[in-house]
């Protein structure tokens, strides 16, 4: 029997990775951790977690127009995506 897939821990950045084609990989080359690591911080599997370096450094790669807060909000905000500076 298949256990359930659990709901990612940042929905929103999976969300607008979905929706801009950015892929895991591509938030390894960001962050310079491996899949496992990503994919464990993604599921929120373990203690590890991003760190703010991690985050900015996703942020400012990929989705410049969006906060941090949207991106990393553990709650979905559908279309909350704000625009920085």
């Amino acid at each position: 029997m298949r256990k359930p897939k659990s709901a990612p821990k940042y929905p929103n950045l999976v969300a607008e990775m979905s929706r801009t084609g950015v892929e895991i990989q591509d938030l390894c080359q960001a962050t310079g951790k491996s899949k496992s690591s990503i994919y464990d911080y993604m599921r929120g599997v373990g203690n590890g977690d991003f760190t703010i370096a991690d985050a900015f450094a996703i942020q400012e790669a990929y989705f410049p127009g969006m906060t941090i807060a949207y991106l990393f909000s553990k709650t979905p905000e559908p279309g909350a995506a704000v625009a920085t500076a």
